[in-house]
């Protein structure tokens, strides 16, 4: 296979063989005899065994495609990166490019921001395939990506079976993955099913196991009892099956596995109608990115408005289903559900989606941005995986893992759906986007992320004590959203009309990220109005601001915004209430 020959081409790092390639800049044992000679003493021998460590991390990633329990050094990634810029065929000195795309960068600083690493990704027929004349980038792109796997496990989703690392911000990864479910719709659909039938027939085995080993305990208990009072052979009827008996259990598998076929060749069928599919039902979301995807892909976007429980604007699972009867199932291609979103917006119920999605026959993409971080939306994710349908769900790498924007992770329960959006994305790409992902899940190593995703949790609870005791101090409160892990909403309604006012104060403030959201503010986004823009829904009861405790954010920022947003309270001229707590926040 192409990454069996990648890794032949490699074994000059991880085995240390008596001769390097010609191209190579590793110290082979020849040239280490000749450099202790230079030096003496056998300092060079010792010294070397630092080299030979690096190479001991390699093998290891290599082997357990995994990420490392412990960070790499920033020496151990830059030497790794070197090794494998030095397999790409404009790196070789002896090559002769005569192509058009030969990797030739003009700039030196170009070429050391991207680690000689030019040729990029994939091939014009499919992302995902390595290039011939870039052996070492097409490795790099198989490393990343069973890093992105493990990390996705690593955060709770482990029915995760695919991923694809792509060149593309979040809304142009939903865009793709919803061209993909389009274009495959019948094959993915009978792929689904048939991964419903499996898990169901499990479910099956393990209760007829459990019946099974029930009843035997009970005839055990019987038979001692028996036995205690009137000893005589069991009775042959006892033998005999029931309908309720697990013997009778075959039959009624048969039946349904006789009738799979049938459900699996009409989905198929279906596939001749996949382009007719033109609706994605969305639960609405008041942020811009997600309802251009579908846009893009060429599909028709039906807002499903929300329902408002208390002080979560949550997913009206009935108004999905009736709507799903009106337009006609088959004229659906998915619903496109959120993980990741502003409070007072909480999760959608993908969970039960899911199992909506499977019962009718629709796809269903989920947009988790940056839920990854989030337990609880990845618990969601997981969920939704094992109890119905899910395509494939969407992630940031900027968002989840602190890197520049220009990723997306598309995932997925089916190697088929990754293999076929890899194969649908026109021509190659870009490798830098991999190469932050691959520098920064190596700095953090399985252990790093798993604090990262500790401390998130922690200053989740510290951040929501400051921001109620403050809320609670100025006549505000944090509004009860507690099926949204990530964001938060604090009442700004003292600032009456002037409640947006507070985002500009805010900003000048050097507080980014904040949003400000009144009432009564309209918008039209691809042809589309929307009253109460902003708030998810029509009309929300509360003006309010909405903050987050995403991954990389320490005490210190939430301290300082604290004390930020108490001065724009104090020059707007709103006091604390009478009898609140004296502030303890710093100053600024």
């Amino acid at each position: 296979s192409a990454v069996q020959q990648i890794a032949q081409v490699l074994s000059p790092l991880v085995d240390s063989p008596p001769l390097s390639p010609p191209h190579s800049c590793h110290m082979d044992e020849a040239s280490l005899d000749l450099a202790d000679h230079l030096v003496g003493s056998g300092y060079i021998r010792k010294a070397s065994d630092g080299a030979r460590q690096h190479s001991s991390l390699v093998r290891s990633l290599l082997s357990q495609r995994a990420l490392p329990a412990h960070p790499w050094s920033d020496l151990s990634i830059e030497a790794l990166l070197a090794h494998i810029a030095q397999l790409d065929s404009n790196n070789d000195p002896a090559n002769v490019g005569v192509g058009e795309r030969e990797g030739r960068e003009f700039s030196s600083l170009v070429r050391r921001r991207n680690f000689s690493l030019a040729h990029g990704i994939g091939r014009s027929g499919d992302i995902a395939a390595a290039q011939p004349k870039a052996a070492g980038s097409s490795l790099l792109v198989r490393i990343v990506t069973f890093l992105a796997l493990h990390a996705i496990r690593v955060s709770g989703v482990k029915a995760t079976q695919s991923c694809i690392v792509l060149p593309l911000a979040t809304g142009m990864g939903l865009a793709l993955s919803l061209m993909t479910l389009r274009t495959h719709f019948g094959e993915l659909t009978a792929v689904a099913e048939e991964r419903r039938r499996r898990a169901e027939m499990q479910k099956r085995k393990k209760k007829t196991k459990a019946k099974k080993k029930k009843e035997a305990a009970g005839e055990r208990s019987e038979s001692s009892a028996s036995r205690s009072c009137f000893p005589s052979p069991p009775s042959p009827a006892s033998c005999v099956s029931c309908p309720d008996s697990p013997t009778s259990a075959p039959s009624s598998s048969s039946s349904s596995l006789s009738s799979s076929p049938a459900s699996l060749s009409s989905t198929i069928s279906s596939s001749a109608h996949a382009h007719a599919r033109r609706y994605v039902l969305w639960p609405r979301i008041d942020q811009k990115t997600c309802l251009k995807a579908i846009v893009t892909a060429g599909l028709v976007p039906v807002v499903m408005e929300n329902k408002l429980e208390g002080d979560q604007v949550r997913t009206d699972l009935a108004a999905i289903e009736a709507k799903i009867e009106e337009l006609g199932a088959e004229n659906v291609l998915c619903v496109v559900s959120t993980t990741s979103c502003f409070a007072p917006r909480v999760p959608d119920r993908v969970e039960e989606i899911a199992i909506l999605c499977a019962r009718v026959g629709i796809g269903h993409v989920i947009n988790n941005a940056y839920g990854l971080q989030c337990s609880k939306s990845c618990h969601l994710v997981e969920s939704a995986c094992r109890s119905g349908r899910v395509d494939c769900f969407v992630q940031s790498t900027d968002k989840n893992f602190m890197v520049p924007v220009g990723g997306s992770i598309v995932a997925s329960t089916s190697d088929t759906f990754v293999q076929r959006l890899s194969q649908i994305y026109p021509g190659r790409a870009s490798s830098s986007p991999l190469v932050d992902l691959f520098i920064t899940l190596l700095s953090m190593g399985a252990e790093g992320y798993k604090e990262l995703l500790r401390r998130r949790k922690e200053l989740y609870c510290y951040y929501k004590a400051k921001l109620t005791k403050f809320a609670s101090k100025y006549g505000e409160r944090v509004l009860e959203t507690p099926v949204n892990g990530i964001s938060f909403g604090i009442t700004v309604d003292r600032w009456g009309d002037d409640a947006t006012l507070l985002g500009s104060k805010l900003f000048t403030r050097c507080c980014s990220g904040a949003r400000c959201i009144g009432q009564g503010q309209s918008k039209s986004v691809c042809g589309i109005s929307f009253a109460g823009y902003g708030s998810h829904m029509d009309a929300y009861p509360h003006k309010y601001v909405t903050v987050a405790c995403a991954i990389g954010c320490e005490e210190r920022d939430i301290d300082v915004f604290v004390a930020r947003i108490e001065k724009c309270y104090a020059e707007a001229g709103l006091s604390p209430v009478i009898g609140a707590a004296a502030d303890e926040s710093p100053g600024t």
